[in-house]
């Protein structure tokens, strides 16, 4: 779905070839919007047209557009709420949509603990590391002998040196389950 104003720069949109070929655009009609004038300005609009439902926006909701929601959304105003449904809401805000809901960066004081480069102790593989990041980064390595090369090591320091270590052959398979491994035993 999208608004009538938009129909401008679809022919623009990543891979929208492919996008017609699987679905139809629902296009709420806005304004002084002239469907039939953007079709003669388009041509690649007026050769895909059937792949276009056009409706009216009823008047109640004409105000309201995707756009100006993401603004109410980006500048943490909570009036962004009331241009949903519940429905919405709650599922934005369950996959962690609504930015004052979420946390995003670990920048902010109270956030810094969760970082993996917090200097907190972590006893893992029967090591004891400075950090999350340095006991992942010497998880990449093979032999327990590379792996203490780490413990002393700090984080921007582990990272590059891991880098540059021989990866065990099974990295990409269990590096996602080692690093919640790791979190895990920061917080125990």
């Amino acid at each position: 779905m999208t608004g009538s104003d938009k129909l401008y720069v679809l022919p623009r949109w990543h891979r929208i070839n492919e996008f017609f070929d699987k679905f139809r655009i629902l296009v709420a009609l806005r304004g002084e919007d002239d469907p039939e004038q953007i079709k003669a300005v388009r041509p690649y609009l007026a050769e895909h047209w059937d792949k276009f439902t056009i409706f009216d926006v009823p008047s109640e909701i004409s105000s309201i557009s995707s756009g100006m929601f993401r603004e109410k959304l980006h500048n943490n105003d909570e009036s962004a709420k009331e241009l949903v449904t519940p429905e919405i809401w709650d599922m934005l805000n369950m996959n962690g949509k609504i930015p004052w809901n979420s946390i995003t960066d670990f920048h902010e004081e109270q956030y810094q603990f969760l970082s993996n480069f917090y200097p907190a102790d972590v006893y893992y593989g029967g090591l004891i590391y400075k950090n999350n990041e340095v006991a992942f980064q010497a998880q990449k390595c093979i032999t327990e002998e590379e792996k203490i090369l780490f413990t002393d090591l700090e984080p921007g320091k582990s990272k590059g040196l891991g880098r540059r270590v021989l990866l065990r052959p099974d990295w990409e398979d269990v590096k996602v389950g080692i690093m919640e491994e790791i979190v895990r035993a920061k917080f125990m």
